[in-house]
């Protein structure tokens, strides 16, 4: 009416939010995702099914057919502003009318004529927006039942997978020299669509009996469980591993990007399968070795045969399912992909050395680099390691101890970042050989020739030795004192291999003195006056090149302004001899000096 856009646009999510209360909100329990669409309303889905659910079955059939016939209409409805409310419908009855079906009458006589018949011709014509329609939809009426009464809809929709999913068959070169990409004749809203179906069988995919908890409560469905035979899921499985999986893991570089996402849902689905079906005897197929094998091998920048474009757009989807793992997966399932998957993620850091104007190349060089420093970051983070595998914790470190010595400086500064949030989120879990490996991996960082690594890990070593007991500091700091002393220039050597061995153990053990220090930014333990003295010799022109003097004057101007407030009780503890040490670096020269 006269009211303004802003006033209709409250009250219409007001009505929406009114009909997800209504409708529940949990609409699939126990499960990471629950509705998809907003629009979807699963009360009018339930009238349908409780109304077709009263008809003997010939009726049932007759009476489905013309209510799909209409819902095909809604569905081919010209562009009005009631189109997406009709389409809405269009997937609601469907949705009704297949669940009353589906629990009542076997799916040899109506599967192929209404249910397949009818996603065959709607969904080339179904807008991309209302995809999560159908996924809802598709899940409603396959929900909590067994495996056998929707094996036909799992074998329509693998042979639609393999018929119009992208795969890259070969390379063409055009007139100019330029590698181009070959595709399929179907567009990739189609193959979305098939993608998105695909992922909401996949979620339903289960044997009912063990978790009969599951659908308590949701209109007394209990009653109508049937259960599907060992043989019946071991065939479903072998299925799917054995015609989906690869076909999936075939289109890794799938330009794409919506259909890469909607892959590495589909991907992870399956290898939840062994995690959903691990109580079944003779169940051998383990799909996450399949997918981690294969990752870990697709290492596309070593093969001549694949494009640039289509090694970036592996990688990048490599990224979005170790992010997937991080993100819809529990680390007491996950914790083995991830470990397996570290170094793969390490690797993909190194920006690639090609020489071209092309922006478009240095931009998805730049993505791929991008999305693995966020896998990384989100990795680090969280503790991803399970408590009841403690030898996980050794295969990481190692994994890491490998990276430390890479070439590209890029993967040093990174594990470097890494190994500082890793032993924070993982302190309690390590013991005392391992907590001294990741110092010493640390450590080992601080003469890095970049500045950039040898920063990151200054950062990473106050962060690791403010968590660790002052007893175990100052033995750390009364072993580096030994070698900052024997590392001060006594003459000039002619020996180019003992400059370059002496300056690195300066940079280290000046480096790891100064952590100690910034480790207690207000408190003054026994060992901060003895590091304060050994690194204030190394302030001088003569003893020290401009990196670590720098080093050390900012260390030490950090510590005299975080002890202002209290420096007349932190300069006792002091010895006269290391006041003056600490006066030497802090002190502003003047003309009276």
């Amino acid at each position: 009416g006269e009211h303004g856009p802003q006033w209709s646009t409250v009250v219409e999510e007001i009505i929406r939010d009114s009909g997800s209360a209504i409708a529940g909100k949990l609409f699939f329990p126990f499960q990471r995702n629950s509705r998809a669409s907003k629009g979807f309303k699963l009360q009018h889905a339930q009238v349908l099914e409780d109304i077709v659910s009263f008809l003997a079955a010939d009726v049932a059939i007759s009476a489905s057919s013309l209510l799909l016939d209409a819902s095909r209409n809604l569905a081919k409805s010209p562009p009005s502003e009631d189109q997406k409310n009709q389409q809405y419908t269009s997937f609601e009855i469907f949705s009704g009318v297949c669940r009353s079906l589906i629990r009542n009458i076997p799916s040899a006589l109506w599967g192929e004529a209404l249910c397949i018949s009818f996603l065959s011709e709607v969904l080339h014509i179904l807008p991309l927006s209302m995809s999560t329609c159908a996924y809802d939809a598709v899940r409603f009426v396959i929900r909590s039942r067994p495996t056998s009464d929707f094996l036909f809809l799992i074998n329509w929709v693998i042979t639609q997978i393999e018929e119009n999913l992208w795969q890259r068959e070969s390379n063409v070169v055009d007139s100019m020299g330029n590698e181009c990409e070959s595709y399929t004749s179907d567009g990739f809203s189609f193959q979305s669509k098939l993608l998105t179906l695909t992922n909401s069988i996949l979620t339903e995919v289960d044997d009912i009996s063990p978790y009969s908890y599951y659908s308590q409560g949701f209109l007394q469905e209990a009653n109508f469980h049937g259960k599907s035979t060992d043989a019946l899921i071991h065939d479903t499985v072998r299925m799917i591993i054995s015609r989906l999986l690869p076909r999936l893991l075939g289109s890794l570089s799938h330009p794409y990007e919506q259909c890469r996402g909607s892959i590495v849902g589909c991907i992870f689905k399956i290898c939840h399968l062994e995690r959903k079906l691990l109580h079944l005897p003779g169940i051998s197929c383990r799909p996450t070795d399949v997918v981690l094998t294969f990752m870990e091998n697709a290492n596309m920048g070593t093969e001549q045969n694949f494009s640039f474009r289509e090694q970036c757009h592996a990688r990048i989807t490599i990224g979005k399912y170790i992010l997937g793992c991080v993100r819809w997966g529990d680390c007491k399932y996950q914790s083995r992909s991830l470990i397996r998957l570290l170094p793969t993620a390490f690797e993909n850091l190194k920006v690639a050395e090609i020489e071209s104007s092309d922006s478009s190349r240095l931009l998805l060089d730049a993505q791929v680099v991008k999305i693995f420093r966020h896998v990384l970051a989100e990795l680090s983070s969280m503790v991803f390691v399970s408590i009841d595998n403690p030898a996980d914790i050794g295969q990481v470190l190692q994994s890491l101890m490998k990276l430390s010595g890479s070439s590209v400086w890029q993967v040093r500064q990174v594990t470097a970042h890494f190994l500082r949030c890793f032993q924070g989120c993982h302190k309690f879990l390590l013991d005392s050989c391992q907590g001294e490996d990741v110092t010493n991996v640390i450590a080992a960082f601080l003469c890095d020739g970049r500045s950039e690594v040898s920063s990151a890990a200054l950062a990473a070593l106050i962060g690791v030795l403010a968590a660790t007991p002052s007893r175990e500091v100052h033995r750390l700091v009364t072993k580096y004192e030994k070698i900052a002393s024997c590392s001060l220039p006594r003459y000039k050597s002619s020996k180019k291999r003992g400059n370059e061995d002496r300056s690195k153990s300066q940079q280290t053990s000046v480096n790891f003195l100064c952590a100690a220090v910034l480790s207690r930014p207000y408190t003054t333990p026994k060992f901060v006056p003895i590091a304060l003295a050994a690194i204030s010799k190394h302030s001088f022109e003569r003893n020290a090149p401009l990196g670590v003097r720098e080093t050390v004057k900012k260390c030490c101007r950090d510590y005299k302004r975080t002890h202002m407030d209290q420096w007349h009780l932190h300069r006792k503890l002091f010895t006269q001899e290391q006041l003056e040490s600490l006066d030497d670096v802090v002190s502003t020269p003047h003309y009276y000096a």
